[in-house]
């Protein structure tokens, strides 16, 4: 049985843009909702301890002359 877990989690968002601006207002939304959060129940059991953003993630990508933006973070969730 499994008592704690620590996982390292990267959520981010990913969308077909020249610039960050577009993205960054859902990339907020995952920080807000993730960072910081602490004792939230879990669907199908459980408790997220806590939730804290390790790293921030913001790449660009280009797949086949198309260009890609990624923009959201690493986050430390501890759960029972």
């Amino acid at each position: 049985t499994e008592v704690m877990a620590v996982a390292l989690v990267t959520v981010k968002v990913v969308d077909r843009a020249e610039a960050y601006e577009p993205i960054r207002p859902v990339a907020a939304g995952i920080h807000h909702a993730l960072h910081g959060q602490t004792n939230v129940p879990l669907n199908g059991g459980g408790t997220m301890l806590s939730s804290r953003r390790f790293r921030a993630v913001a790449y660009p990508e280009q797949s086949q002359g198309i260009e890609y933006r990624h923009l959201g973070g690493t986050y430390e969730v501890h759960a029972q």
